[in-house]
């Protein structure tokens, strides 16, 4: 009885995942939804609880550039930036956001491993730490509290990070004693690192970025350790955003004055990955934490100004900063948008041909939706919305897909359907 769910209901919002000459084309597979609960009390708590989906077309294309004059992490980081700026732009207009709002956004966030002079960077954790960034994201965004986007479970570096993607859809079994309880990147780049080949290709790579370092690194991890840990690798068609990284993530967003007030506990350390279930080639992962707010300052207290805790705050408030801070917030809106035509032979068009959005035959080898095992019997087919691979008995119905502008029917599959 605390909490009530607001009379929005609940909110589902779309997000880009390509642009075609500055024109948005839907995915519904890359989205948020959830919905919001206040807290009965006046001036009370608003919480608002996501699941999502990011894009990945745009930071996969940062990742596999052979342009060497582009940085390959800061281009991803924008990437992610300028989804979170859109989320937290339509999230304040669909349900609102003040300065007694937490809003959690949990899900397949899309992070990726980048590979710079041999060592590990997480997408998502270097953009946390990026001062100028976290500012532009919430920069003059209208009725956003300042602010900022926190992941739960701290980490110092990518290193620590579980791996939860790209698996076999097998399950792993971890019960043997050679088998780690969880999987970290930075295990994966050691056990590479062993290669005498690899050692000494990252010995003189110096802070560059090669594509070709994601393949070479899986190729001396060895079979041995890709099977025991489950580890996705398909030489042939491998590309670089497919890399074991921590894809799976839980943030939240909060207003500064708030955010001083909160006090985190985990019982179980942090983020707990069940490498056991399969079905996926991203592993489900779990969080429990307990949340204790302490109580808002005095009056007296709360009359004054409130003291910047971070020292980015006071600078993004100067003239230089400010105008940063302004110039990046247009650059993340443009990212959002960015064309997604250019990419070599992963253009739009490129992609149109071998079935857009697919999921490719090779790498299904069960129904995405009754799992049973494609075969001579049970044909491959694929649904026009989601684009998953399945059996013709899980996609029997066709409708038009008016938000693909296709009006003529489609297979659907069952999920889609419900």
């Amino acid at each position: 009885k605390r909490f009530t769910q607001d009379a929005s209901g609940d909110f589902y919002v779309p997000l880009v995942d390509h642009t075609v000459a500055g024109v948005a084309m839907p995915n519904p597979k890359k989205a948020f939804i959830g919905k919001t609960l206040t807290e009965t009390s006046p001036g009370g708590l608003r919480i608002i609880f996501a699941g999502a989906h990011f894009p990945i077309t745009t930071i996969a294309d940062s990742i596999e550039t052979e342009d060497a004059s582009v940085d390959a992490l800061q281009a991803a980081k924008r990437s992610v930036a300028g989804i979170l700026r859109k989320v937290l732009r339509d999230i304040g207009r669909k349900e609102g956001v003040d300065e007694q709002t937490i809003f959690f956004l949990q899900g397949d966030l899309n992070s990726r491993t980048i590979l710079k002079g041999g060592r590990p960077y997480d997408i998502l954790l270097e953009l946390l730490e990026d001062r100028l960034l976290q500012r532009a994201i919430g920069y003059n965004l209208p009725g956003i509290p300042r602010g900022r986007w926190y992941e739960m479970v701290q980490h110092d570096d990518a290193r620590s990070l579980p791996v939860t993607y790209k698996f076999t859809h097998d399950a792993v079994d971890r019960d043997s004693a050679e088998s780690p309880s969880s999987l970290t990147i930075g295990a994966v780049v050691d056990k590479a690192s062993e290669a005498r080949l690899f050692r000494a290709r990252a010995e003189t790579a110096g802070e560059g970025h090669s594509p070709a370092a994601y393949k070479q690194c899986l190729a001396d991890v060895g079979d041995d350790y890709r099977s025991e840990w489950g580890i996705a690798f398909k030489p042939k068609n491998f590309r670089p955003f497919r890399f074991p990284s921590s894809a799976d993530r839980l943030l939240y967003w909060v207003a500064d004055p708030l955010h001083s007030r909160l006090e985190w506990e985990f019982p179980r350390g942090g983020y707990q990955v069940n490498y056991k279930q399969g079905g996926s080639d991203h592993k489900p992962v779990s969080l429990e934490a307990i949340l204790r707010i302490r109580p808002p300052p005095g009056s007296s207290s709360s009359a004054t100004a409130p003291v910047d805790s971070e020292p980015y705050v006071a600078a993004a408030r100067s003239r230089e900063g400010t105008a940063m801070c302004a110039e990046m917030s247009e650059m993340l809106d443009a990212e959002v948008f960015r064309d997604s035509t250019g990419v070599g032979q992963y253009s739009l068009w490129g992609k149109a041909k071998a079935g857009w959005n697919w999921t490719p035959d090779h790498e299904a080898t069960t129904c995405e939706v009754c799992a049973r095992g494609f075969g001579i019997f049970l044909r491959r087919h694929h649904c026009r919305l989601c684009g998953n691979c399945v059996c013709g008995a899980c996609s029997r119905d066709r409708q038009p897909l008016p938000q693909l502008n296709i009006a003529e029917l489609c297979r659907i599959c069952t999920k889609c359907m419900v």
